[in-house]
């Protein structure tokens, strides 16, 4: 049986505190982390090796007309070389703060399952974003139900 939930930004449910408004576009996000490393343990464990930064982005963050919850870049071996990550979650503030336990988990899964590590011919580990063949990993699915949020 799955679920569907879903998160409308408009809805005045939880107040986004008047601080957001000061914050920086992008800041640290101590909390996200703590939360992904939580889900890796148990659900993510490809992902022990690398290196990974959590950012919260303020401001609207917008696709095709719909709220982005959150995003992972694969971090170039440039910008590896200058950061020391492979990979970069960043979450949307506003989204993150009306999100109950339930769905920040289910974004973090989704973002973590986007995240993927390979190794070339020569043995390196080399680290690639990696889209859902179907609106969603099927695995993701399977542990979270059925969430619209993507």
């Amino acid at each position: 049986m799955s679920v569907v939930m879903s998160l409308d930004l408009d809805d005045e449910e939880k107040e986004v505190p008047e601080e957001e408004v000061r914050l920086p576009k992008f800041f640290p996000a101590p909390e996200v982390e703590k939360l992904a490393k939580e889900i890796m343990k148990s659900y993510h464990k490809h992902l022990r090796e690398a290196s990974i930064s959590y950012t919260f982005k303020n401001g609207s963050w917008k696709k095709n007309g719909r709220d982005v919850p959150g995003d992972v870049k694969a971090m170039s071996p440039y910008v590896n070389v200058l950061t020391g990550f492979d990979f970069g979650v960043i979450i949307n503030y506003k989204y993150w703060l009306k999100m109950n336990k339930e769905m920040r988990v289910a974004v973090l899964d989704h973002l973590l399952s986007c995240c993927q590590c390979d190794e070339d011919k020569e043995g390196n580990r080399k680290f690639k974003k990696v889209p859902p063949m179907m609106g969603e990993f099927p695995e993701v699915v399977a542990r979270r139900g059925l969430i619209q949020i993507f």
